[in-house]
């Protein structure tokens, strides 16, 4: 059982130092991907039909469509630095959504304050208990939401509407 495991680990590692290798390769034979690969980048994270692509498919191909039309239709969309280029819009863009989530979250909080605010468990509850009560309204509306800053924000203003 262990000289399987072991010839697996030495597949995977061998399988590494040629990825590795290739992508060396290819940054000496093709300096320029480096540079391509950072105007993808910022051109897919300006990009309104990237930002809107719901699926990683949807996202692949949406990138593979701006490289083509920046550098041309033989652009190597496989090449290390367009493909390092997409994964790093793609984390991009869930950070920029994301925030742009917190922001609609946060813009609710005077709404969900005052359905707070009316609840029994809210008005005669401690402090914990009304930070309990707050996190678990915020993850009714999305499990996201429902962060230490949030529960904070909410509690407060629902306490402020009490006072």
């Amino acid at each position: 059982m262990s000289a399987d495991w072991a010839q697996e680990l030495d597949e995977c590692l061998d399988d590494w130092e040629m990825r590795v290798r290739g992508a060396r390769e290819e940054q000496t034979r093709f300096p320029h991907l480096k540079q391509w690969g950072q105007h993808l980048y910022q051109a897919l994270v300006d990009d309104d039909q990237f930002m809107a692509a719901e699926t990683p498919q949807d996202q692949d191909s949406r990138g593979g469509h701006l490289a083509r039309s920046m550098f041309g239709p033989d652009c190597p969309i496989h090449s290390h630095d367009i493909q390092c280029a997409l994964a790093n819009a793609r984390a991009k863009r869930a950070e920029i959504l994301l925030q742009r989530q917190r922001a609609q979250w946060q813009a609710a909080i005077p709404a969900w304050a005052a359905q707070l605010a009316t609840s029994p468990g809210f008005q005669q509850g401690t402090t914990a208990q009304r930070a309990m009560l707050a996190s678990n309204l915020l993850y009714a509306h999305h499990p996201m939401a429902d962060t230490p800053d949030l529960v904070r924000l909410l509690r407060t203003a629902a306490a402020d509407l009490l006072a």
